[in-house]
């Protein structure tokens, strides 16, 4: 996802309009997928971890990331690399510990 991805409308609701990397659940192993293609300032945490499981939880993480964009002005983690993205969401966001970022099933 990226800010040219996301139409809001005059009432304020929110719609993504694009699906250029989108996949069919069916289409992918155990809800495994390639992250390939995806913009890095919007990557949600546990993708840049590593994870290979996507839900809907990952896009609800890039709109944020991109309507604070649109609300500063200026990307809010605008890593120069992986490493780079997840030190810039750990300084605002502070460490991940199991009270704030449980591990999922």
């Amino acid at each position: 996802m990226k800010p040219s991805n996301i139409l809001i409308n005059a009432a304020g609701e929110v719609k993504i309009g694009d699906f250029g990397s989108a996949v069919h659940v069916s289409d992918t192993q155990d809800g495994k997928f390639e992250i390939e293609g995806f913009s890095r300032w919007y990557k949600a945490p546990e993708i840049l971890f590593g994870s290979r499981t996507y839900d809907f939880r990952a896009d609800i993480w890039s709109f944020a990331c991109i309507y604070a964009e649109l609300l500063n002005g200026s990307p809010l983690f605008a890593g120069m690399n992986d490493f780079d993205q997840i030190s810039r969401i750990i300084k605002v966001l502070g460490t991940p510990n199991k009270e704030n970022w449980p591990v999922r099933d």
